[in-house]
């Protein structure tokens, strides 16, 4: 229940949900309790728990047992109550099987999208989605679902599902070592149903049949973080940044100055650039040394200016920071001007040779993908 939302009317359900059960008992045996929320004795009293769930190990009250086997007492235990909850609704969805009703006899997870197309068709029940925890923009707005047309990944089609579970479920062909992992894998594969994997913005592959949407953005292709960058005299402005799956934590964010003599990303937003040119924005300045491959002139920068416009792609290993590389690349408006870069950073003082190749072909098709967009309405694809 959110005090954010209205949610209508709640059922209670003792038998297999632990705060419903705890406040239940609590209301039964305080008299004082009761009378403080004008709760009569004809609305709790009568009342005992009714089995709906029965679960191997748990019995089919799994709410009784977990709060007895915690010595749950009072609905103010929320941490016991927190740890009874994971662990009853879990079970009970994964293991769980139906003691009443239709569906008597099916699984917990089988019965559910059953019962809820049953009322969804009876017109009793419309489908909701929401965050599955706050979540807060960069304007610090509070983020709602938006419903929209999205392509989904249908990992629950029947054939894709059925060939997971077999697999996993079978211990001659997978060990997840632990049983409480062994549940969590079971459970993943009975909800997953439908899952977003396109989206209108950021850089990627285009869809084929609909380049509208995006997919595989490049931090997800690599697994690293990309950055967008502009420059501002002497400095690299990082103006958009994606967080890959093998990321770590980074200082550098959205909005941070770098310099472009001794950065990668800089020296390809410096291509075109003539010796004349970089010598007046250098001129009276430091060019100050971060690493021994810093170019300390701008001779030696116009060097690798040159070399990173003829490749079209330029990397660094280790080079402004130790610890860190990067692969960087050009992105032009119409008149062929350099405007922007992209890049993706590995944290690691050099890159996997075996690896390399294909994250440069990846930066390049991003920053082409990008040209395209600055300058034509749809992709070429």
């Amino acid at each position: 229940i959110s005090m954010n939302k209205g949610t209508g009317i709640v059922t209670s359900v003792p038998s297999d949900a632990p705060d419903d059960y705890v406040s239940l008992k609590v209301l039964q045996d305080k008299v004082d309790f009761r009378a403080k929320y004008d709760i009569t004795d004809d609305m709790v009293l009568p009342f005992e728990v009714i089995p709906i769930i029965s679960i191997e190990g748990y019995g089919d009250a799994s709410a009784v047992f977990m709060c007895e086997k915690l010595k749950i007492q009072s609905f103010n235990e929320k941490a016991k109550l927190q740890q009874a909850k994971d662990e009853t609704y879990l079970k009970g969805f994964t293991i769980g099987i139906m003691q009443i009703g239709e569906h008597k006899g099916l699984k917990v997870s089988e019965a559910k999208p059953i019962i809820k197309q049953e009322m969804i068709d009876a017109g009793q029940a419309c489908l909701y989605f929401e965050p599955e925890s706050q979540v807060i923009s960069r304007t610090n707005d509070e983020c709602v679902v938006a419903s929209t047309d999205q392509w989904y990944l249908a990992y629950g089609e029947e054939s894709w599902s059925d060939a997971v579970k077999k697999h996993v479920l079978n211990a001659e062909t997978f060990d997840a070592y632990d049983p409480n992992a062994l549940s969590r894998y079971e459970y993943v594969i009975g909800w997953l149903k439908e899952w977003a994997c396109t989206r209108q913005f950021g850089l990627g592959t285009f869809l084929p049949w609909d380049p509208t949407w995006v997919i595989e953005s490049l931090s997800d292709t690599t697994g690293h973080t990309c950055h967008i960058v502009v420059r501002d005299g002497h400095e690299v402005v990082i103006v958009a940044k994606s967080l890959g799956r093998k990321a770590t934590f980074h200082s550098i964010q959205v909005g941070a100055r770098l310099p472009a003599h001794a950065t990668v990303l800089g020296r390809v937003l410096l291509g075109g650039m003539s010796l004349a040119q970089l010598q007046a924005l250098y001129a009276n300045r430091e060019m100050p040394s971060y690493t021994a491959l810093t170019p300390s002139t701008p001779s030696a920068l116009k060097a690798l200016v040159d070399e990173a416009a003829a490749d079209g792609v330029a990397v660094s290993q280790g080079g402004f920071e130790s610890g860190i590389s990067t692969v960087a690349a050009p992105v032009h408006n119409a008149a062929g001007q350099v405007v922007a870069a992209i890049g993706v950073t590995v944290m690691a003082s050099r890159i996997d040779s075996a690896q390399l190749p294909n994250m440069i072909e990846h930066v390049k098709a991003a920053a082409q993908d990008l040209n395209w967009r600055l300058t034509h309405t749809h992709s070429p694809h």
